[in-house]
């Protein structure tokens, strides 16, 4: 058998974890251009799709949700060639004295020395398209892939997130101060003909600003023009717009979304050759959402041991903006009993929502352990959680992805409610008018999400608590949405 280590791969590599090599087997014998790999947690899917564009030949390019993660591969993967690229935004522009490179005049027709060489985005984006192997993230490749050539594999790391992360590319908002007059119509045909109209306008404002520029330009001539021309981009891409969409509003903006995003999934997978999809809680109801009809499905254990993941079903209400005060207070005494238990370590409550939260915070019996948190300081109250000594608990509505608590910084968690999707959202009242299903997968989704959290690695454990009946009929009805080795863990009560 090849190591990782044979293929130049670090020490730190030295040895196969159990069902790598079977998953980059699996990967490179399919014939199937899509392959998806539902990898739980613990299972070092990186390094399985690192080795599998190694072996596959010709160029590969990795997408990941988050800059973190993006660091985190070039941090292992560096020293075999990887090369990471990034937005403009994130690279400082050397024409101007503070900003960045997004803002820079060589976009609205000003001249630039630095383009042509020595511009630290355009230098990175050049070395991008000549690499083997390249790694940015979903937003970067939606709006920017055609400009680093074209790749032989293409991975989608995190790729539960792979249809929310292209519903978000193709928003669009516009602001109704911009316009003389819009539609007043929700019908996406009359949207798209009038930002065709529209298109002629704008352009026009943009070549005549552009052309002042020959003469030398204003700050203020330069700001105006990056504006025309970021409205004339979300034109060009209304004008195009196809399938159903949300047309939502309110006193001065419009925002435009496609109840579904795999109607535009050639966005993401148009010039690779082969695609491997990766995530934890993969299911093939993903693949739906992307629009994928043809495709190999591999699905591996866990190396955790169930019985150090234990998922309990503990018996409360079916949480809804239907519960009265008796069943709050009952569902609340539920948690409170969890939580004054366990007194000698520290813990989550994800509650989904801030009014959850805020009834939490406010009538438990144990708010005078617990932390919490507001839109803006996420990170600051989360270290200082883990500074914590027990007790302590930390009651979030967003702790579901991206986050990770191993050892004593979480030894349990409880769900306090099963995390379905905003029905405020006019998209989501959409999409669940039009996929009975969808409201389900999302909840699952994130439930298994949060599950994830506070395990991370064999010698880890960590109890998590279900305090939501909602749970019990969906073990039913929708028991293929949940990953195998999840439902190893789950016990009722």
């Amino acid at each position: 058998m090849t190591l990782p280590t044979d293929l130049g791969y670090p020490d730190k590599f030295r040895r196969w974890r159990e069902h790598q090599f079977r998953a980059v087997t699996d990967a490179l014998d399919s014939p199937k251009r899509f392959v998806l790999l539902a990898l739980p947690t613990g299972a070092g899917k990186s390094l399985c799709y690192m080795v599998a564009a190694s072996l596959h030949g010709g160029r590969a390019c990795i997408l990941t949700s988050t800059k973190g993660l993006q660091s985190q591969l070039m941090s292992d993967f560096s020293d075999i060639g990887l090369f990471d690229v990034m937005g403009q935004n994130n690279y400082q522009c050397l024409a101007l004295e503070d900003d960045t490179c997004d803002k820079g005049p060589c976009h609205v027709g000003v001249p630039c020395m630095f383009k042509s060489g020595g511009c630290l985005y355009y230098d990175a984006q050049s070395r991008a398209k000549s690499s083997r192997m390249v790694s940015t993230n979903y937003a970067y490749w939606l709006s920017s892939k055609e400009h680093l050539g074209k790749f032989d594999l293409l991975v989608l790391d995190e790729a539960h997130n792979a249809a929310d992360e292209l519903s978000n590319h193709m928003t669009i908002e516009l602001n109704l101060s911009w316009f003389d007059n819009t539609p007043q119509s929700d019908h996406i045909l009359e949207w798209s003909s009038w930002a065709f109209e529209e298109l002629d306008r704008w352009k026009e404002r943009v070549d005549y600003l552009q052309a002042t520029h020959s003469d030398g330009a204003t700050v203020d001539s330069v700001r105006d023009a990056h504006f025309c021309r970021e409205v004339t981009r979300r034109l060009l891409a209304l004008s195009s717009a196809k399938g159903k969409w949300v047309v939502d509003r309110d006193a001065d903006r419009i925002k435009l979304c496609p109840v579904w995003p795999g109607d535009y999934s050639d966005d993401i997978f148009s010039n690779c050759d082969k695609v491997i999809l990766t995530s934890a809680t993969l299911r093939a109801k993903t693949a739906d959402m992307l629009g994928i009809k043809d495709y190999d499905f591999f699905e591996y254990p866990s190396v955790f041991d169930p019985s150090s993941r234990p998922v309990y079903l503990v018996p409360s209400i079916r949480v809804s903006h239907t519960s009265t005060d008796d069943d709050l207070v009952y569902w609340l005494s539920r948690i409170d009993g969890i939580v004054g238990s366990r007194l000698d370590r520290k813990g989550i409550i994800h509650t989904v929502s801030y009014d959850r939260r805020n009834y939490i915070l406010r009538n438990s019996s144990w708010s005078g352990v617990m932390l919490s948190h507001g839109k803006d300081n996420i990170a600051s109250v989360v270290s200082r959680f883990r500074r914590s000594k027990p007790p302590k608990v930390l009651v979030s509505p967003s702790l579901s992805t991206g986050w990770d608590f191993p050892g004593d910084d979480c030894r349990f968690q409880i769900m306090a409610k099963m995390p379905f999707p905003d029905r405020g959202s006019k998209l989501v009242r959409a999409r669940s008018e039009y996929d009975r299903d969808y409201d389900a997968y999302h909840a699952i989704q994130s439930l298994v999400q949060c599950c994830g959290r506070g395990m991370r690695s064999k010698e880890d454990w960590c109890e998590n608590y279900v305090v939501d009946d909602n749970m019990r009929w969906m073990l039913s009805a929708y028991r293929s949405f949940f990953p195998g080795w999840f439902l190893q863990s789950v016990r009722k009560r």
